[in-house]
């Protein structure tokens, strides 16, 4: 299972500079208990701000330094690489953007919630949408004048969600998708006809297609997303990019997580192709451009969005 544990202040408060805002070793305590005999995954900047490696636990460093080697962790490339390494229970312990980019992920959210707030906080942990969890209260603590409480945030699962490539014995299932989605959004430009099928099943015995990457969201057995991009080759600086085409999710589904997962399986295919850069346009509905703002390593303009795979 993974599971996100931090210590927070009332409006989310994670620390400032690389570091904590307060001293209470009863938390500190009841996280070694928690964790102990378990993988803890966790940035490179919060591994610097511990300093060594945390006894009893598998340590799982993620860094973008390719060079880097730390005496006692495991040091990895992405977050999608550490969470294969992991069997058992794996712990995401920071930091702000690592607990982001986990969030879609997590069976457990494990928070000391600290009854004070902490002005100068430079770092918070994301929000996160409550419903979709079963609350319960852990234990409560005091370490002097702070008291707090440890709650676990159990995720509420209806049904495991797959991604799966698209290919072409699976036509009629994403056609199916399609009118599903003209059915509770009337915003779409193309009927889904014989002629929409037709082409769709030419495509995949057209080499042109070869630069294409597709792939579906299943909930049981039935498509509930899809996400599309484009290969771009140039010889200008002998690149390789990709263009995001297309991602959706059907209204009913869009608050489990499933465009999330959508996108970290195609980050995790462009980046075994060896294509560093995802390019997309910025979509004009508020509910997209949430999305793409919560996107880990993504540099945002005024009409497009790179981001780093």
């Amino acid at each position: 299972m993974i599971k996100l544990i931090a210590a927070v202040g009332k409006n989310g408060e994670l620390g400032k500079d690389n570091g904590l805002m307060w001293s209470l070793p009863g938390d500190m305590k009841f996280f070694r208990s928690t964790t102990s005999g378990s993988t803890v995954i966790m940035g490179r900047k919060t591994y610097e701000s511990i300093g060594r490696p945390l006894p009893k636990r598998r340590n799982i460093v993620i860094s973008r330094n390719p060079e880097l080697k730390i005496d006692g962790a495991e040091v990895v490339y992405s977050l999608g690489d550490a969470i294969k390494l992991c069997e058992g229970d794996a712990y995401i312990i920071g930091g702000a953007s690592v607990y982001k980019e986990s969030l879609p992920f997590a069976d457990e959210i494990i928070l000391t919630e600290i009854d004070e707030s902490y002005d100068g906080a430079d770092v918070f942990f994301p929000d996160f949408d409550k419903s979709l969890y079963k609350k319960e209260t852990l234990a409560q603590g005091c370490d002097g004048e702070t008291s707090y409480t440890h709650v676990k945030y159990s995720r509420i699962h209806n049904a495991q969600v797959d991604i799966l490539p698209y290919t072409k014995d699976r036509i009629g299932d994403v056609a199916a998708f399609e009118k599903e989605l003209r059915s509770q959004e009337n915003f779409y430009f193309w009927d889904i006809d014989d002629s929409y099928i037709s082409a769709v099943e030419k495509s995949f015995d057209d080499p042109r297609f070869n630069n294409s990457v597709s792939l579906l969201a299943y909930k049981d057995g039935v498509v509930v997303g899809r996400i599309d991009a484009s290969l771009i080759t140039t010889r200008f600086d002998g690149t390789i990019s990709a263009y995001l085409d297309w991602i959706c999710v059907l209204k009913s589904c869009r608050h489990e997580g499933v465009a999330q997962l959508l996108l970290a399986g195609l980050r995790s295919a462009l980046k075994e192709m060896g294509v560093a850069t995802l390019i997309a346009l910025m979509a004009n509905n508020d509910e997209a451009q949430k999305f793409y703002r919560s996107i880990d390593n993504a540099k945002i303009g005024d009409e497009g969005i790179r981001i780093e795979i």
